[in-house]
C-alpha cells in the first residue's frame, strides 16, 4: 500500500507567535508546516524541499522586493498585519 504524503505549507513570518500558531493550526488540519522567520530562510527551505503553498508576510522587515511579485502566484497567500505600536490601532 502506498502512503499518501501530506501537502506541505511554508509559513514565512517574522512574528514568532503568528508563525507558531499558523504552524500548529496547519498541522491540526493535516498539513506539514515548515516555518521560516525571514525571507532568506524561506527561500532556503524551498530549495531543500518545494512547498505546495506558501503563507507569506510581505510587510516584514527585510522582505525582498520580489516578495510582492511572488505573491501573484496562486500557491502563495500573502498578507500583512499593521503594527501601530503597543496596543494602538490606527
Amino acid at each position: 500500500m502506498t502512503a499518501i504524503s501530506k501537502p506541505t505549507i511554508l509559513v514565512i513570518d517574522d512574528e514568532p507567535n503568528i508563525r507558531e500558531v499558523l504552524g500548529e493550526f496547519l498541522a491540526e488540519l493535516g498539513y506539514v508546516s515548515v516555518l521560516a522567520a525571514t525571507g532568506v530562510a524561506g527561500l532556503t527551505a524551498l530549495k531543500k524541499k518545494p512547498a505546495d503553498a506558501v503563507l507569506l508576510d510581505i510587510a516584514m522587515p527585510g522582505a525582498p522586493g520580489r516578495a510582492r511579485d511572488a505573491a501573484r502566484d496562486p500557491r502563495i497567500v500573502a498578507g500583512a498585519a499593521g503594527h501601530y505600536g503597543h496596543g494602538e490601532r490606527g
